[in-house]
């Protein structure tokens, strides 16, 4: 038995009230050993773990349905292990004081007995996540997101541990299951419409200042079973009746095409599988929609879009979808891309630092190709970053590498409207533009030259441009002050303050101010003209054909013949 696993059977209905525990209590000196509860469909005279907020509740049914692995209304079971060291601790239902309840560590940690939801991509760097519900004391009603790193963040205690109470949202996203801790993610709420309250809380056993709560955020989350926390509820709504597959297993055939080899990866809104595509006896990349987002229109209408963007745009910097469907027999949605071997820019400047004027030169001038295809057919890609560029084996002789441009999958499509796929917030912070950042505003292709500034400043120089990024605990605020308000250092002076070892070349200032100015207007019209602009500040080209690649290149497996599959994780990185 994995002590802190919580295993499920989603729908299992019908049992009479007599079966089941109301509280842990009943487990009391049962220390060591496993029980299984049924969970009958609304509950049951005198209990209460179904349709209230239950600030605190170690009935083990409620902390089944808080974390949505059972539903009120359809109820089901729940395999519960006593820790060894359980033991009694205070707590309170509704705000009531009530008997001492049972404490067991680690049995609801809710690891996802079914594949979680979540709402935005891994990858995303500590500077850009908030910690606590804190940060929304002031919006009541407003919808906000949150975004969650993998592996959380130095001073934070959202990701391994008991965590017996916690606010953090990203916490709570875990426990629930929509995210896990090795890839992060993000989570969409609204704060309750009251005014905020504060509620104590403590974290790991420590005690911890007050923290603020918002009224009802986590009604659903509030992470029922052990001590006081502070609820947060404005997630996702929770499906326990669902469509589609939680996962392919290795030799199986899925839509009579495709013979899965291994899992890739998983994140954004599926999960991606190497396979052999039968008809062809080609490699691909297959990504298969969560169970969770298939009865979800707008998630249904995004992986759509992913397919559809990508077959409009001609360019052999684009990630090819060679084939899309949806499996008749399990109502799943399926896109089948190229597989690709290398690394992405993110991965490739963490390792071996900012790139060379030429090389530079050679990753932006391919970027600026795909980004001129893409806007000349009207289609924003709104979330360019380092990960979505994917520095591929070159596809013909002489070419050092193949840049291929990822995640089309929260593109915008200029005069069109996707059944709210594209509403809201897009993008990831550290390279959101202005109009992003205000969700109300317009994206066009100017939006992605903002992105591109950026990127063409942290490639040469291998520091983030926004200061937020570097606080001791930054903070979403802080870094929506510096897209939105703050006065824009020319790139120079900033790099230079960084100590960033490489200089910017003579002209870059310039560039830079015309991709970043906060009137979408004033900078480039475009991706491409932007790199056009750029290429003659970086000098001569990469090596011509014939000559030999640059190390980094070889190291890609170029010369080697050594694959990475890396797009494929990337491909994930859906809106949020």
């Amino acid at each position: 038995m994995n002590i802190g696993g919580v295993q499920i059977n989603v729908g299992g209905g019908g049992a009479a009230p007599s079966p089941w525990s109301t509280s842990a209590t009943s487990h009391r000196g049962q220390n060591g050993q496993s029980f299984t509860h049924e969970c009958p469909p609304g509950g049951t005279l005198g209990t209460v773990w179904g349709t209230d907020v239950y600030s605190d509740d170690s009935s083990i049914c409620s902390a089944a349905v808080h974390a949505g692995r059972v539903t009120l209304a359809q109820g089901g079971s729940v395999t519960v292990f006593v820790h060894p060291a359980a033991r009694y601790a205070g707590s309170e239902r509704n705000g009531v004081t009530t008997r001492q309840f049972a404490t067991f560590p680690g049995s609801f940690a809710f690891t996802p007995a079914v594949a979680p939801e979540v709402t935005g991509p891994p990858g995303v760097t500590p500077a850009t996540w908030t910690t606590s519900a804190t940060q929304f004391r002031s919006m009541p009603g407003s919808r906000q997101q949150v975004w969650c790193p993998p592996e959380g963040s130095p001073g934070t205690v959202w990701g391994r541990g008991p965590f017996t109470d916690d606010s953090s949202i990203c916490t709570a996203a875990v426990f629930a299951g929509r995210i896990t801790f090795e890839e992060g993610g993000v989570v969409r709420l609204r704060p309750g419409p009251g005014r905020s309250e504060y509620r104590g809380a403590t974290r790991n056993e420590r005690d911890h200042p007050r923290l603020r709560g918002v009224p009802g955020l986590l009604r659903r989350l509030s992470l029922t079973g052990a001590r006081r926390r502070t609820a947060v509820t404005g997630f996702h709504e929770i499906h326990s009746a669902m469509r589609g597959l939680s996962r392919l297993e290795p030799g199986s055939v899925f839509a009579d095409d495709f013979r899965v080899v291994r899992k890739l990866a998983r994140g954004g809104m599926g999960t991606v599988y190497l396979v052999e595509q039968l008809s062809t006896g080609c490699r691909r990349a297959l990504k298969i929609m969560f169970a969770q987002t298939v009865d979800d229109g707008a998630s249904r209408a995004r992986f759509q879009q992913e397919a559809q963007v990508g077959a409009r745009i001609e360019s052999d910097n684009v990630v090819q979808v060679v084939a899309a469907g949806v499996d008749a027999g399990t109502g799943t949605p399926w896109l089948a891309m190229e597989l690709l071997d290398g690394r992405d820019l993110a991965a490739l400047v963490a390792a071996d630092g900012p790139l060379g004027p030429a090389t530079a030169r050679a990753v932006l001038e391919q970027l600026g190709h795909a980004l001129g295809a893409a806007h000349r057919v009207g289609v924003v890609h709104r979330d360019l970053k380092p990960e979505n560029v994917f520095i591929a084996a070159p596809r013909r002789p002489g070419v050092p590498f193949t840049v291929k441009v990822l995640d089309f999958g929260v593109a915008k499509v200029l005069g069109e409207d996707v059944s709210g796929a594209t509403t809201g917030a897009m993008g990831s912070p550290m390279w959101m533009s202005p109009e992003q950042a205000r969700v109300t505003g317009r994206v066009k292709a100017a939006t992605d030259v903002w992105a591109l500034g950026l990127i063409a400043f942290w490639t040469l120089t291998g520091k983030y441009y926004w200061n937020a990024t570097r606080a001791a605990s930054p903070a979403m605020m802080d870094l929506l002050r510096e897209i939105l308000v703050d006065p824009i250092e020319p790139a120079s002076e900033r790099a230079a303050r960084l100590g960033s070892p490489r200089g910017l070349p003579a002209g870059f200032d310039a560039w830079f101010a015309g991709c970043v100015a906060r009137a979408p207007e004033a900078r480039f019209r475009d991706g491409g003209a932007a790199v056009e602009a750029l290429l003659p500040l970086l000098g001569d080209p990469p090596p011509a054909p014939g000559r030999r690649p640059p190390p980094w290149a070889v190291a890609l497996g170029v010369a080697t013949g050594t694959v990475v599959v890396g797009a494929l994780i990337l491909w994930m990185l859906l809106g949020r």
